[in-house]
């Protein structure tokens, strides 16, 4: 079956779904059909969170990119998160000599590099980890940087000294922010996100775009989130399967790829099948178990909680 024809396949049971709950009288004379009435009124909201973007009027160029700058994160993230774990707990004897460290994807990849804090900064040791499994090689010959690592390090750094800086940036209380430097052909970026330092917390919001020229001299700066959104969740109270979050216009009309990235971290932990980021226009909705990100129009989906309703 083509994809195409599979999406107007969903299309179709959605819509007739929509009519036939809005028809009450047809339960009275099936009785059938009442049963599988609210039935079909719950399963509206599945059906249309698996129908493409494109088809609620949004690119897929726009989601795309959102979900692998979302991905790119996410590997970073979780490297740094286990490596850093690892690192304090089998090499305490080069804590002494630790700097920093930092995170990159190269093909199937990702290592975390941890770096001296000597004059002129080296690689302790270097941690990577594969797509296809958790499987973490370490290798602890202190080396020179490679040409990426090097970049990666100096924004970094160029990050660390401006946050210092510049009072456009905010803590946290239990909290850290953590710095992601990215380069994808030209373009050298860095993200900053916020990491909560207990449990039972997922912070989303009080995220940080920046980009750089080949100088690693600032050309913009840019707040993805208004305020840190946090999200309170207990891995004993399986009742809520479902969390979401609230766009300002200043954060744009859809989920952010920091967004993405922190649900990936955090939602299996607490629990969440989906999310939900609600904006003026659009609705948002990232699958957490397929890892899929979907649009609507937040319009239709308003009118689809009323039928459910």
């Amino acid at each position: 079956m083509s994809k195409n024809y599979k999406n107007w396949t969903f299309i179709f049971l959605a819509i007739f779904c929509c009519l036939f709950s809005r028809y009450p009288t047809c339960a009275a004379a099936y009785p059938l059909f009442g049963t599988l009435n609210y039935f079909m009124r719950i399963t509206i909201l599945f059906v249309l969170a698996a129908i493409p973007t494109t088809l609620f009027g949004q690119t897929d160029v726009k989601t795309d990119s959102i979900l692998r700058e979302g991905k790119i994160l996410y590997k970073s993230e979780k490297a740094s998160w286990k490596s850093s774990d690892i690192f304090q707990d089998r090499f305490k004897h080069l804590l002494n000599f630790y700097g920093t460290y930092f995170s990159y994807t190269e093909k199937d990849t990702t290592k975390s590099v941890f770096c001296s804090n000597t004059a002129v900064p080296y690689v302790l040791m270097t941690m990577s980890f594969t797509d296809q499994n958790d499987t973490i090689t370490v290798d602890t010959l202190a080396r020179e940087f490679t040409t990426l690592e090097q970049r990666l390090y100096d924004i970094k750094k160029r990050t660390s000294e401006i946050i210092k800086t510049d009072n456009f940036f905010r803590t946290v209380p239990d909290a850290n922010l953590n710095i992601v430097p990215v380069i994808e052909g030209n373009k050298r970026r860095a993200y900053i996100l916020t990491g909560p330092k207990k449990p039972g917390v997922v912070i989303l919001g009080n995220d940080y775009l920046l980009e750089f020229d080949g100088s690693n001299q600032l050309t913009s700066k840019k707040k993805l989130h208004n305020n840190p959104i946090l999200l309170y969740h207990d891995k004993n109270d399986s009742s809520s399967s479902v969390s979401y979050h609230t766009h300002a216009i200043e954060s744009g009309e859809l989920i952010t790829a920091t967004d993405i990235s922190t649900l990936m971290l955090y939602s299996r932990y607490a629990g969440w099948k989906f999310h939900y980021c609600i904006s003026k226009n659009k609705v948002s909705i990232w699958n957490c178990k397929t890892q899929e990100l979907n649009i609507m129009d937040r319009k239709v989906w308003e009118r689809i909680h009323k039928e459910i309703k």
